[in-house]
């Protein structure tokens, strides 16, 4: 099958608006139950696809007709001091074919990067896929599991708002189960900044610099999920690692979050 590929660099036009990303903190905050602010987190670089320079990427990664965009994974790589301001430049590695597409967005010289990846699936497929079990032996003994409120239709149209994200699979049941869904679902990048946040809360005195996550399965809008996570472990940089976890131990994501001594 063949792929497409293009190198663009693209100057910002506003960047990550610091009032959004103060609300996308305060939002994980408030869904993490945590006690205190929360710093901006590195997830929020997501932020910037709503940057009008990026209008022709976010085209880029709508599905073909007939299928339906799945995100596969997303990486945010040593970029917690990269600038995402008007008028920085931004180098943008797109590839897609018919079933599949990656972009990596480099954000400065020193390797700062955001990694997408989405599959193109039909209604069919998606229906037909099973997701994997979380079993306990995959959690350590001391891993500590929190059971999150439901994420309600208001709680995720909130994170839409921020991330730009006009997809209606998350808002429409209707649209959703046309595209093989049980119903509307929750955003995977919203599971990924949930677990950063849970991360934070759980280690005072780390800094995040890496969030790499796999998104595995999809969960309703409202549904109740659980997040396992194995604290944070190792040298100089650590590494703790989360299991999203849907009602009938159905894995929805396992996200990795490193970080550092602030």
């Amino acid at each position: 099958m063949s792929k497409d590929t293009a190198v663009t660099t693209l100057t910002l036009e506003r960047g990550v608006d610091a009032t959004q990303e103060a609300a996308l903190a305060a939002l994980l905050a408030e869904l993490a139950g945590a006690s205190q602010p929360l710093p901006a987190p590195i997830t929020g670089k997501v932020l910037l696809l709503g940057d009008p320079a990026l209008c022709e990427v976010k085209s880029a990664l709508r599905a073909p007709t007939g299928t339906y965009a799945v995100q596969e994974s997303q990486s945010f790589l040593g970029c917690q001091t990269a600038r995402v301001e008007a008028g920085h430049k931004i180098v943008v590695h797109q590839e897609r074919s018919e079933a599949a597409a990656s972009f990596r967005f480099g954000l400065n010289d020193s390797g700062a990067q955001m990694d997408t990846r989405v599959k193109f699936l039909t209604a069919p497929q998606i229906r037909e896929m099973r997701p994997p079990s979380f079993a306990e032996r995959m959690a350590p003994p001391h891993a500590e599991t929190t059971s999150l409120a439901p994420l309600s239709p208001q709680a995720v149209s909130r994170y839409l708002a921020l991330a730009h994200d006009e997809n209606p699979i998350h808002t429409d049941d209707v649209m959703a189960k046309v595209a093989g869904f049980d119903g509307a679902i929750v955003p995977g990048m919203l599971f990924c900044a949930m677990a950063e946040a849970l991360c934070l809360r759980a280690a005072t005195g780390l800094s995040a610099s890496d969030v790499r996550a796999r998104f595995l399965s999809a969960a309703r809008v409202g549904a109740s999920v659980r997040c396992i996570l194995s604290p944070f472990a190792g040298a100089a940089t650590q590494k703790a690692r989360v299991f999203v976890v849907g009602e009938a131990d159905q894995m929805h994501a396992i996200i990795d979050v490193f970080a550092a001594k602030a």
